[in-house]
Formats: structure tokens, C-alpha cells, sequence
């Protein structure tokens, strides 16, 4: 993590050892960290770290509501599983799998009630606390950015963005 005044100066960096790429979320309190299959919580006022989940995951993306960090596990052409979408409490915990099929991209958004993902070409969403997944959208290639602002779900796909609207 990396930190500079708002008068200029260069950055420093108050976090390190998180190995290559690490992948970010934030709230108000804290940043989110995805490394090398573990997630952590970094106080942004303390920069003290918490770790919240650690496995043997594929994560490229992680996304946050008001009590939970979502994260995919990559269904990577290398990785002989189903890709899964999972979940961990802020504060810690148990694992849960939301949701596990083929082709699950790194592709998440959330608006709180449900968590929304890329499966191939298709736009899925799960219940935030699991259940069954539904189809929202197909498309002929997959697309390659999503976003919700609670009332539609947009990606992008080719040289266009699409809505659909979130039921």
C-alpha cells in the first residue's frame, strides 16, 4: 500500500510483503487485500493488518458491502475444478461458497442483496448469502467488465456496454 500527502511528495509504502499483483477493495475503514489465495483487512487509520481468509485460491478481484468481502476462485484453464464465488465476514471467519460452476471469470460486482459475476458468456447472480445462481444475460463473447449500481447490471463485451435490468 502505498501513501502521499495531498500537498505532493512521493509515496511511501506503510504495507508491503504482499507479494505480486495484489488486488484491492475498499470501505471506510479499511482497505481489502487479495495475495496469493489470502484475503486481509488493513486498518486505514492504524495500517494494522488482519488476515480473513487463506486458501489455495485464484483470486483476481474482490468486492465489498456493508458486512462482507466477495471474492472469485478463477475457473482458470490450468485449474481442474469448477470456478466458485465466496464470501468471508469483515471480521473474519468461515468460508462460504456462494455459488460453483464452470467458467467463472474474475468479473464481480455487489449491490449488498445480491453478488454478480461472469460465468463464460453469460451474466449470473447469486443471493449475497448464497442459494441458486440465475442467468441475467448471454452474450456472444464474454464480457469483460461489470458494474451495478442496484438498479441495472452493466458490462462490457466487444466494443459496447450493455444493461440489464436486475429483477
Amino acid at each position: 500500500m502505498l501513501s502521499a500527502s495531498l500537498s505532493g511528495g512521493p509515496p511511501s509504502a506503510p504495507f508491503k510483503g504482499l507479494g505480486n499483483y495484489p488486488i484491492l477493495a475498499i470501505d471506510a475503514a479499511s482497505i481489502y487485500v487479495a495475495s496469493q489465495g489470502q484475503i486481509l483487512s488493513i486498518g486505514k487509520a492504524t495500517g494494522i493488518s488482519a488476515p480473513l481468509a487463506q486458501g489455495t485460491w485464484d483470486i483476481r478481484s474482490i468486492v465489498v458491502d456493508d458486512k462482507t468481502v466477495y471474492f472469485p476462485d478463477v475457473d482458470a484453464p490450468h485449474v481442474s475444478k469448477p470456478g466458485q464465488m465466496l464470501s468471508v465476514a469483515k471480521g473474519g471467519g468461515s468460508v462460504t461458497v456462494l455459488a460453483a460452476m464452470n467458467n467463472v471469470g474474475n468479473q464481480i460486482a455487489t449491490d449488498g442483496r445480491y453478488v454478480y459475476f461472469v460465468a463464460g458468456n453469460t451474466v449470473q447472480r447469486v443471493p449475497s448469502t448464497g442459494g441458486p445462481t440465475e442467468t441475467l444475460a448471454s452474450s456472444g463473447a464474454s464480457p469483460y467488465a461489470l458494474a451495478t449500481d442496484g438498479v441495472y447490471v452493466y458490462f462490457a463485451n466487444a466494443n459496447a456496454i450493455f444493461r440489464v435490468r436486475s429483477p
